[in-house]
């Protein structure tokens, strides 16, 4: 365990002065050429698999636990008594640890992963089941739950070296439960509370909260499981004191006040800078910052970009699935007027885009993966068109660790049992916990459908440009080449080929999914008129699922009512395809 207490050890100080001014590592020139991965620390890996693949693609068989199929579907939910266990285990720290994410680079660099994004490892409150990461009781160590600080610099070392980045999720605006109230637990009415003292290491409040440092003298077992550390942020000034902001866990937490959470700010060594909803900007400016603000956000904080979750993610999920107009989507990345930035083509770096996350803020009480309440024959196909969606429009594409192997995110059989955070959380090396109510199986399938397609897009989106920095424009279409427009929904749900090129250095590729899961569609889509005169021709570089309809090559055409160069294209159901 690290002694550290203050921000002015000597050992501290040494880091941030060695540190260039843009962080500790070299960020890469554009944000938009990467495909991040993120992952909860307690929920990746505990290194025990067997049966996946290590950095060199050797299959590693001196773990013990094995790989999932099909059949271990429900394995933890045989009896009411076994599905209360597994319900149990999945509030609770479950075992993953740096030095098992370390085992699976391999894994994350063939599916295309080129920055792993890894949420937060500090120290939590001993106490308390934070797997999560976000209830940090000392912001100067790593949670010994996931490993020691070597293990963490040694996982960074070894990412670089097979050219992965890693960004590490910092907290800036609140810390773990650290201190009770007098009152008890007071709801914010916009008052400051008298606060009764911080939680000793038996989770009594005898530890007085004074306008300095704990007298270490007359508490000596402050550390390193109590209070809060660096002894900095210990005097009550620090802390806003205004009781429970609302039900999610960050906003219960003590919150910093703007004063101190500045100076940490200034501290703040790693690159690259992003933003979500616990960080200081969305502290600063708006709680929904990252929502319905990502664009302000980044505007007016300055920061590389901001995770874009509320209206971002909420339409990037619905799209796919036909439960919105695809305009809902693709306009938010249009130049809004307060922007003035003179190009839509300014937000291609700006927002991390991801269908699936942790928190799924947007969806309330309410939350599940993307591939929940699906048909289990259609999900992996439907989840793999949302992420050609995601990894082919505007913007820095997140995958969410397990989408790639199409997790479900519920927590009954039936696909009913939803709601918790803790359902989107599951463990990929299975534990206690596993995805698709399992335990005790692993899902670091290198041969599952999701994953190997997912791969494919990633390397296409690697090798082409203009899926990565292009122009974005969301296409007409037409069935019968007499009417013209978006598509869009009619009636409940819009069944519909919805298609967007990019557009970069005179090289435009197109891209379409298909939003009815039940039957191949066939539509006429606009293409630049410019680039692609009637004549010319695309050819097929991608399409997921099985089509006797599918062109390996179209042919531009005019359309003589309209004027427009078009093409005819079939997408098979719930299917996604980019002609270049």
């Amino acid at each position: 365990m690290s002694g550290i207490r203050s921000i002015n050890d000597n050992a501290i100080q040494s880091v941030i002065q060695r540190a260039p001014t843009r962080g500790c590592y070299p960020s890469p020139l554009a944000w938009e050429d990467q495909v991040l991965y993120f992952m909860l620390p307690d929920r990746f890996s505990d290194g025990k698999e067997t049966g996946y693949k290590d950095i060199r693609g050797q299959r590693v068989t001196k773990g013990t636990t094995p790989m999932y199929t099909n059949a271990d579907n429900d394995n933890a939910a045989k009896d009411e008594t076994d599905a209360e266990a597994w319900l149990d285990a999945g509030a609770k720290f479950v075992g993953g640890t740096l030095a098992g994410l370390q085992s699976k680079l391999g894994y994350l660099k063939r599916l295309g992963v080129t920055v792993i994004w890894i949420g937060p490892v500090f120290k939590q409150v001993a106490a308390l089941q934070t797997y999560h990461g976000y209830g940090v009781q000392n912001f100067l160590d790593v949670e010994p739950r996931f490993g020691t600080r070597e293990q963490l610099r040694h996982l960074v070392q070894s990412a670089h070296e097979v050219g992965i980045y890693v960004v590490l999720d910092i907290i800036l605006n609140h810390s773990a439960d650290v201190f009770a109230y007098e009152a008890g637990a007071p709801t914010y009415n916009g008052s400051v509370f008298p606060v009764k003292g911080f939680w000793d290491e038996n989770r009594r409040p005898s530890i007085p909260m004074t306008d300095g440092p704990i007298d270490q003298r007359a508490f000596p077992s402050a550390f390193p499981n109590a209070a809060i550390w660096p002894l900095e942020l210990q005097p009550q000034s620090t802390f806003d004191r205004k009781g429970s902001i609302g039900g999610d866990q960050w906003d219960t937490a003590p919150h910093f006040s703007k004063s101190s959470t500045w100076a940490m700010d200034r501290r703040a060594t790693s690159a690259p800078r992003f933003t979500s909803s616990r960080s200081r900007a969305a502290r600063t400016t708006s709680t929904s910052s990252a929502g319905n603000r990502t664009f302000q956000t980044v505007e007016i904080t300055g920061l590389d970009a901001a995770l874009g979750i509320g209206r971002v993610q909420q339409t990037l999920w619905k799209t796919p699935k036909g439960q919105c107009n695809p305009n809902d989507y693709f306009g938010l990345f249009r130049n809004a007027k307060f922007l003035n930035k003179g190009s839509h083509a300014w937000l291609r770096n700006r927002v991390v885009t991801m269908i699936d996350d942790h928190d799924q803020i947007w969806r309330g009480n309410d939350k599940a993966r993307f591939c929940a309440f699906e048909n289990p024959a259609v999900a992996p196909r439907l989840v793999l068109a949302a992420m050609g969606m995601n990894l082919c429009t505007l913007g820095i594409p997140c995958i969410y660790y397990g989408t790639e192997q199409a997790f479900d995110g519920a927590g009954g059989g039936d696909n009913k049992g939803h709601g918790a955070d803790q359902f989107i959380r599951e463990a990929m090396f299975g534990g206690g916990f596993g995805a698709f109510r399992s335990k005790g199986r692993h899902f670091f399938d290198e041969s599952s459908f999701s994953y190997l397609e997912f791969a494919k897009i990633c390397e296409i989106r690697r090798k082409e440009e203009a899926l990565r920095r292009g122009r974005q424009y969301l296409r007409d279409i037409s069935y019968d080449e007499s009417g013209w427009g978006l598509p869009t929904i009619e009636g409940d749900q819009m069944k519909s080929i919805m298609a967007w090129s990019r557009i970069f250095n005179g090289i435009e590729i197109l891209c379409a999914i298909n939003t009815d899961t039940e039957n191949e569609t066939t539509v006429f889509v606009t293409v630049d008129h410019w680039i692609k005169p009637s004549g010319s021709s695309m050819g097929l570089i991608y399409a997921s699922g099985e089509s006797t309809n599918l062109h390996q090559t179209l042919t531009v055409s005019n359309d003589s009512g309209s004027g427009r160069s078009v093409v005819k294209l079939a997408v098979p159901p719930a299917g996604f395809v980019i002609y270049k």
